[in-house]
């Protein structure tokens, strides 16, 4: 080990902690390192050459006036101070390879300057938590000491939210990073996770698809009577499908007119329900939870061709079922109504009702203001909630 280097970490990291590294001590108070409780075997009579080890490497630390340490008379140091100067401080940091705490806390508040004023509403509330935990010395979230990765991090937030179309992972890690594989090997997660705590999102896995970006292409389901006719001319009918079809997200673009000759059209969460679903009066369309821009643009296809039919969700009646098809309604522009999504639906299968988590609560309460606050209401009063499955 190279206890000169060991030495300055611990007390550099100790330094970091402290209030004293951002000037908010009244007091100057020491940091200060123990050598018994840091190296146990140090005062063991056995352990000479470890012992003589650690006191060279304190002797030149303190010739170097990077720390204070006074020389017992049994030829042991009890404990070990780090110098505060400027300069001394500016060394020790340089010595183990890190930035100061002033330049790193500079840099951040730089950083997280640009983000609250980015226009990004993710970024913003981010910027503006940070901001106030650095104020308060404590640490950067999603921040790990890599300015390289943070920046990437923020970078990617930033542009993910700016996809238009359907992207998969690898175009976007080009685009944005310069190397095809760099976004799903090293911030992926990162950005998932950082989206799910500061966004507003049913389903972490989804997220990324949710705005557009997807590993490799998807499929929408839909069957009953429909006829979808292409841009160069070909035209699918589904109406003797069974199970109806899937289309490639990819080729979505290239449809020129759905015409559906049922007379409802039903949107369904659960892609088991999709298949289970058989009704003669309904198209059904299986999206595979939340919308994205693709989807959206299939269901406003439809809706142009079809603007006279009954629009119906059909969904889990819980906090996450009502999400989702709010965010149908809001981003298609269509009057979705949910399909056995009420009370009478929840009287009926009590037998396989299901209690509610503490996030569930929170977010039902949400919606008490909201068209489906009967449901959320009894639900609450009941502590339930069911699967759209249980009802099938």
């Amino acid at each position: 080990m190279n206890y000169q280097l060991d030495i300055l970490k611990k007390l550099l990291a100790k330094y970091d902690k402290s209030k004293t590294s951002i000037g908010q001590n009244k007091i100057s108070r020491k940091i200060v390192l123990f050598l018994s409780k840091t190296y146990p075997k140090y005062l063991e009579p056995t352990e000479y050459e470890l012992r003589q080890k650690i006191n060279e490497a304190i002797a030149y630390l303190v010739s170097q006036g990077l720390i204070g340490a006074n020389l017992l008379r049994n030829n042991t140091y009890e404990q070990l101070n780090l110098v505060l100067d400027e300069m001394a401080i500016s060394t020790s940091y340089s010595l183990i390879g890190k930035e100061t705490k002033t330049t790193v806390r500079n840099r951040l508040e730089n950083i997280l300057s640009v983000c609250k004023q980015s226009g990004n509403a993710i970024l913003e509330s981010y910027a503006e938590k940070q901001l106030l935990r650095l104020k308060n010395n404590l640490s950067i979230e999603f921040f790990n000491d890599d300015f390289t990765e943070y920046i990437n991090i923020l970078k990617g937030i930033y542009e993910v939210q700016l996809i238009e179309e359907e992207t998969f992972y690898r175009n976007f890690s080009m685009s944005v990073y310069n190397n095809s594989k760099y976004f799903e090997k090293h911030v992926k997660l990162k950005i998932e996770n950082f989206l799910w705590k500061y966004g507003d999102f049913e389903d972490k896995d989804k997220i990324l698809e949710e705005f557009n970006l997807i590993k490799t292409p998807s499929c929408i389901n839909i069957k009953g009577n429909v006829q979808i006719t292409f841009k160069n001319g070909t035209i699918i009918n589904t109406t003797s499908l069974f199970g109806g079809i899937g289309l490639s997200t990819i080729d979505i673009k290239f449809i020129n007119k759905i015409v559906v000759n049922n007379n409802k059209i039903l949107t369904i969460e659960n892609l088991t329900n999709y298949y289970t679903f058989q009704n003669n009066d309904f198209c059904v369309i299986y999206l595979g939870g939340f919308s994205n821009h693709c989807r959206r643009s299939f269901l406003k296809t439809i809706y142009l061709n079809n603007p006279n039919k009954k629009y119906m969700h059909f969904g889990d009646i819980d906090a996450g079922g009502f999400y989702i098809l709010n965010h149908l309604k809001e981003k298609t522009g269509i009057a979705f109504i949910p399909y056995f999504m009420d009370v009478p639906t929840l009287k009926k299968y009590k037998r396989n009702w299901e209690s509610l988590t503490d996030n569930d609560k929170l977010r039902l309460h949400k919606l008490l203001e909201s068209p489906y606050k009967e449901t959320v209401k009894f639900m609450l009063d009941n502590n339930c909630k069911l699967e759209q499955e249980s009802i099938l």
